[in-house]
């Protein structure tokens, strides 16, 4: 056999991954650098992006698919679902309409229940009901004060329930209470005053109404759950009655008028009655407690004039962004304060993106029989299996778990459910037509159409809260470039956007380049059901401890290696240290990920009885190029906003996804030989879960 490949498509792939280099690098000081130093290089930031990586290259070129599907003319038997998508898509971009509409639908609107006081003369306080609001937006899938759906008993995974939790904001948490975003949340109210301004608010009082709205939703960030205190699994597992829930944790609100509302899922047919036997799973007892007592108690400190100007608002917040050029420049100059971006997207990329959000199953269904080949499935479900059976030989050589726990940890592992792809059911066109007949849509009305969209939505979930839960089954958009692992299915989801060079490059190139990519992504969704919350789920995925104690201690103990190891890592585009507890559970994942792929690719090769062919003109060897290809997945930079946000998400920035898995790898060290010392071979300090 030929030591190197030659062929057009080796050559190409060779090509672009010495593009992506920067050969000045030691690898062994920053591997980061080394891989991916030339991409930085050649691809800076877009003036619409707040940050770019490898995986918004991979979006971009999705998104310029489904782009060709939304302005593709409809044959005579286009699918009803499909043409509803092209409807949206087309009212969307007809910015004419747009402008010579103005402000009136969202002042049509804005009636009734919903009506504004800022700019509505006519509002009377004493007739405000501040639960009858509250329905209002929620029919709109607008969860103010408190937030409702149904979702699966993690107790039980076959059953549905309904969960009660704090809302979101319109800004995370820290925004409000933090000094450091004092900017940001000075242009989040500039916003809203401009906003309030256009739709005929007094010049001379708004600036103090929308002052009164803001310091509301503040005391409301004040009271919320922190997010490092909802990480855990069983505390957010707080199951009662509504009856408990009225008499124990929030009883200003008429929690049976309230879920009975919601419950009532007439655009399906279905209408479900809620008594005060109901369960309901509780996320967040302290933040509905201080709001029971603090905004629905008639002793209330806040004034329904202010009540009501903060309920509206986070509405209207949403939907100035269907409106004219006036309101999207409001938008987009807040927004360039939040992410850094100088220019707006182009419209088409807005429009597609919404319409691909919202309509992922026919555009999925369009995609799918035009861009994905079956046998990408076929080879993608191979290399799990085989990353599914080495991760399973990982857990037998650990000396940290109990010989009785790696006996039920591998019979989870071996009941993990791959789905790859797309869904079957999104292939069956009667069934695509029927999740979308209660949906209307107008290729001239895009508010509308926004606006019909949310009623939907709001009542599809309640709408199968008896309906009986089939564990085998998936619904995520084909056209998405991401992977998951469920736990409450332990299933793990690689849709066909995920399923694109530089992660899967299919049989025309070595494998050690799928493997060290895809291969990786499959590894760390599988160590997921095993990362410092997805242990406590059993292979059926319940909530419910199958470890003995004394492996529970020894991997808090590995675990704080994980955490201490992040933490001292400095992201210098955000000034700031990692947080390792935050981001634990990605890092776990990350770790335990990378050593099955290539233990997987090396079993692979060993049953091959041959190494695979080299790449031309890199001067790699097989094992480094399995590397090199899983730091091209990790590409990755940020204007400073970008990287403000990133530090604040679950994941760890690309570079220390990199740097930090593969200084723990000792298989990485020995295949670029780097002293133990150095910042790629952490040696004896080297971390290790499973």
């Amino acid at each position: 056999m030929r030591e190197f490949c030659n062929t057009r498509e080796c050559a190409s792939t060779a090509g672009f991954l010495i593009d992506n280099m920067d050969p000045e690098v030691d690898p062994c000081d920053n591997f980061f650098e080394f891989a991916v130093g030339g991409w930085k290089k050649n691809n800076p930031i877009p003036d619409t992006s707040s940050s770019w990586s490898m995986y918004s290259v991979l979006r971009e070129r999705v998104q310029y698919i489904v782009r060709d599907i939304l302005e593709e003319p409809s044959a005579d038997d286009e699918l009803e679902a499909v043409k509803k998508a092209k409807d949206v898509y087309q009212s969307c971009m007809d910015l004419d309409t747009l402008e010579r509409r103005g402000i009136q639908p969202l002042t049509d609107f804005l009636q009734g229940p919903l009506q504004w006081p800022v700019i509505d003369a006519t509002f009377d306080p004493s007739k405000f009901d501040i639960l009858a609001t509250m329905l209002e937006l929620r029919a709109y899938n607008n969860d103010i004060f408190i937030e409702a759906s149904v979702s699966v008993d993690s107790k039980n995974s076959s059953l549905r329930i309904i969960t009660i939790d704090q809302p979101s904001l319109a800004l995370g948490r820290d925004y409000y209470l933090e000094e450091t975003y004092s900017r940001q949340k000075q242009a989040y109210f500039e916003l809203m005053v401009s906003a309030a301004t256009a739709l005929g608010a007094n010049v001379s009082t708004v600036r103090e109404e929308m002052n009164k709205t803001l310091e509301l939703e503040t005391f409301l960030a004040e009271n919320m759950v922190p997010s490092e205190d909802r990480r855990e699994s069983e505390n957010l597992y707080n199951k009662m009655t509504v009856g408990e829930l009225q008499a124990n944790i929030a009883p200003e609100v008429d929690w049976l008028l309230y879920l009975n509302t919601l419950s009532d899922a007439w655009l399906f047919n279905e209408t479900i009655v809620i008594d005060e036997s109901e369960p309901v799973i509780v996320q967040a007892p302290p933040y509905l407690m201080n709001l029971s007592r603090e905004v629905f108690s008639p002793d209330t400190a806040w004034d329904n004039r202010t009540i009501a100007n903060y309920m509206v608002w986070r509405i209207v917040r949403n939907r100035i962004n269907n409106l004219g050029k006036e309101f999207r420049d409001m938008v987009f100059e807040y927004n360039r304060v939040l992410s850094g971006a100088d220019q707006v997207n182009p419209r088409w990329k807005t429009c597609s993106s919404y319409v691909e959000g919202n309509f992922g199953a026919p555009l999925g269904y369009k995609y799918v029989n035009s861009y994905f080949s079956a046998d990408k499935k076929t080879q993608v479900i191979g290399m799990i299996e085989r990353v599914r059976d080495a991760f399973k030989k990982q857990i037998d050589e650990l000396e940290w778990m109990a010989a009785e726990d790696k006996i039920v940890a591998k019979d989870k592992a071996d009941a993990i459910d791959p789905k790859v792809g797309y869904p079957e059911w999104m292939l069956n066109t009667t069934e695509l037509n029927n999740d979308f007949q209660a949906l209307n849509t107008s290729a001239d009305d895009y508010f509308g159409n926004v606006v019909r969209y949310l009623q939907y939505t709001a009542q599809s979930g309640f709408a199968y809260l008896r309906a009986p839960i089939n564990q085998s089954s998936w619904s995520t958009a084909p056209t998405t470039v991401n992977a998951f692992y469920l736990r409450s299915k332990n299933q793990i989801r690689f849709p066909a956007g995920e399923l694109q060079f530089p992660f899967y490059w299919g049989t025309d190139v070595p494998m050690y380049l799928s493997y060290g990519a895809i291969g990786v992504v499959i590894g760390h969704e599988i160590t997921h059901g095993f990362d410092d919350q997805g242990r406590k789920y059993d292979k059926n995925g319940n909530l419910n401890q199958w470890w003995s104690n004394s492996s529970i201690d020894n991997f808090i103990n590995k675990r704080q290696c994980i955490i201490d190891q992040y933490d001292n890592y400095y992201f210098t585009e955000a000034g700031k240290n990692l947080d390792g507890y935050r981001t634990q559970g990605e890092n776990i994942a990350d770790n335990g990920g990378m050593k099955a792929a290539f233990r997987a690719y090396r079993e692979w090769v060993d049953e091959r009885g041959s190494e695979e062919q080299l790449l031309p003109g890199i001067g790699l060897t097989q094992n480094q190029m399995f590397f090199l290809n899983y730091a091209n997945l990790r590409c990755s930079q940020y204007r400073p906003q970008g990287a403000e946000r990133a530090s604040q998400g679950v994941h760890s920035p690309g570079e220390f996804r990199v740097i930090g898995s593969m200084s723990n790898f000792e298989e990485f060290a020995k295949a670029y030989n780097c002293p133990t010392g150095t910042t790629m071979n952490r040696g004896e300090q080297r971390c290790s879960v499973w």
